[in-house]
C-alpha cells in the first residue's frame, strides 16, 4: 500500500495559555491548533498479492479536497503531552479507462465505478526536554499512532460466480459476471460479460449447459418487461 499526501497549503489558528517557565524558549502552558490544509494526493493501493495496483488519481479520478486537523499540546516544565486527530476522506465515480482487480473483484474497462477512501489518523505523544535554555531545548519524543483506513470500490452489476456446493475459489480464480445496461434507440440493452480465470474454466461452464438455462431466464425477463410498458 502506498499513500503519500504532500502538503500544498495550510492555515493555522493557535490559542495559547500563559507559561511560568522563564528558562524555556517556549512561553506557553497550553496550545490548541485548528489546521486547514489541502494536500495533493498520490494514492496507489493494492489488495492482496494478485490485486492490481489501483491509482486513485489517474484511474479513478479522485480530486483534491480541503481537510481539517486538530492538535492539542499541554506543557508543564520539561514535559509535554501532544494529541492530534485527522480525518481524510476521498470519493469519486468514473468510467474505468483500464481493467483493474481489487479485493477479489474484477472491474472491467468502461464500467462506471465508485471509489471511497476513509482514513482516520490519531496521534498521542509525550516529549521530555531535560535540556531547556532560552536559545533552544534538547529532549526525547515518543509517539503512539492509530491508523484506520477503509477503501471500497463498487460498480453496478458486478458479481462473483461460483458453483453451489463447490469449495470457495482461490484468490484470483473467481468467475466475475458484469451486467451493463445501456439505452439504445429508446430501448434498454443488457450486456452480460463473464470473465473466467482460465480457458479450462470457460470450457467447463460452456459444457455445463448453464447457457441454455440463462437464455430461458432472459426470455422470461423479456416477456415480463413487455407487460410493464
Amino acid at each position: 500500500m502506498n499513500l503519500r499526501l504532500p502538503f500544498l497549503a495550510a492555515a493555522m489558528l493557535c490559542v495559547s495559555g500563559v507559561a511560568s517557565a522563564q528558562s524555556s524558549p517556549e512561553s506557553y502552558g497550553f496550545e490548541g491548533r485548528l489546521i486547514f490544509w489541502k494536500p495533493s494526493p498520490e494514492i496507489v493501493l493494492t489488495s492482496g498479492t494478485l490485486g492490481t495496483p489501483v491509482d486513485f488519481i489517474n484511474t479513478l479520478g479522485v480530486e483534491e479536497k480541503r481537510f481539517r486537523s486538530y492538535q492539542i499540546v499541554t506543557k508543564a516544565g520539561k514535559h509535554k503531552v501532544r494529541f492530534s486527530k485527522e480525518n481524510i476522506k476521498y470519493d469519486a465515480t468514473t468510467e474505468l479507462p483500464v481493467t483493474i482487480r481489487f479485493q477479489g473483484q474484477t472491474y472491467t474497462v468502461g464500467v462506471p465505478t465508485t471509489a471511497e477512501l476513509d482514513w482516520h489518523l490519531t496521534r498521542i505523544g509525550y516529549e521530555w526536554d531535560p535540556v531547556s535554555t532560552p536559545r533552544g531545548f534538547l529532549g526525547l519524543v515518543f509517539d503512539l499512532e492509530y491508523n484506520k483506513m477503509n477503501v471500497q470500490l463498487s460498480a453496478p452489476g458486478v458479481t462473483t460466480e461460483i458453483f453451489e456446493g463447490a469449495p470457495a475459489p482461490e484468490p484470483g480464480q473467481e468467475v466475475i459476471d458484469t451486467a451493463t445496461f445501456a439505452e439504445v434507440d429508446g430501448r434498454t440493452r443488457l450486456t452480460l460479460l463473464v470473465s473466467c480465470p482460465s480457458r479450462e474454466v470457460r470450457d467447463m461452464i460452456v459444457a455445463s449447459g448453464m447457457e441454455d438455462g440463462l437464455q430461458d431466464a432472459l426470455d422470461l425477463l423479456d416477456e415480463l418487461t413487455v407487460t410493464l410498458r
